[in-house]
């Protein structure tokens, strides 16, 4: 049984991580530049990587405390049952706000997404210069991910 439930905790996370990632897709393909994308392919999957190495640190975060109630609940050895329901209800109540913040990111993106005066992808020279500093703070938020993960 403790395998079973440990499957299913695992499986929320992963349909978490998918959701995430494929809401970071969809605003790079929607609001990106085609011929950027196409330009910089490398940089476009370094920037989807370490997206999704801070989407599983939002994950780990989130775990950690349910990790922990663990702990001290195979330290009295009972009430494992209780650590199941408040863990379904925990991980809905956390991943709901988490979503939520990401499709109000959408929302965002949408708004502001023709006003940036610089490239979702941007050479290093272009990135510190002087006309684009405004820039630069929303570019690299979202081509590292921290836009859609709710961080």
């Amino acid at each position: 049984m403790f395998k079973t439930q440990i499957w299913q905790l695992i499986k929320v996370h992963l349909f978490f991580l998918l959701t995430i990632f494929s809401a970071r897709l969809f605003i790079l393909f929607y609001f990106g530049d085609a011929e950027k994308i196409q330009q910089f392919p490398v940089d476009i999957f370094q920037a989807l990587f370490l997206g999704l190495r801070l989407d599983l640190t939002v994950i780990g975060y989130i775990q950690s405390i349910l990790t922990i109630l663990l702990i001290f609940i195979f330290i009295a050895n009972r009430g494992f049952k209780l650590f199941l329901n408040f863990a379904k209800i925990y991980l809905i109540g956390i991943y709901s706000i988490a979503l939520s913040l990401t499709i109000a990111d959408l929302g965002f993106f949408s708004f502001f997404a023709f006003s940036f005066s610089a490239s979702l992808i941007l050479t290093p020279h272009q990135l510190f210069h002087p006309n684009c500093l405004h820039n630069s703070a929303i570019v690299i938020a979202f081509l590292t991910g921290f836009t859609t993960s709710g961080s």
